[in-house]
């Protein structure tokens, strides 16, 4: 099997190569490492507005809903008015295709999703 993943691996080489684009592996991690500092960012600012409001927040996990998270809609707004400071946009503040998130995994593929 390895063998087969090393050939789609060279294919992918070859036809970017082809097109006259580099294959830079590096660039993967580079987008995982992306999304994983969005998500670190998003948990991080859950814990620390829930402190400061003195919530109990519920364990974050991806299929956590948000209206069972502890956290009330001031805390939300500030959490998101601070992910703006932090990550330099605001996904609400678009052309109102943004829905509400239901879950803590909607809401972070929401600004991961803004991100590419």
């Amino acid at each position: 099997m390895a063998v087969c993943a090393d050939r789609g691996r060279l294919g992918q080489n070859r036809r970017a190569m082809t097109r006259g684009l580099s294959y830079n592996p590096a660039h993967e991690y580079t987008e995982i490492a992306t999304r994983m500092s969005i998500r670190a960012t998003i948990a991080s600012q859950f814990e620390q507005v829930a402190v400061e409001q003195k919530r109990k927040l519920a364990r974050l996990s991806d299929d956590l809903k948000l209206l069972d998270s502890g956290l009330d809609s001031l805390s939300f707004a500030l959490i998101v008015m601070r992910l703006e400071e932090a990550l330099g946009f605001d996904p609400f503040d678009e052309s109102g295709e943004a829905q509400f998130p239901v879950t803590f995994g909607d809401f972070v593929k929401l600004y991961e999703g803004k991100t590419k």
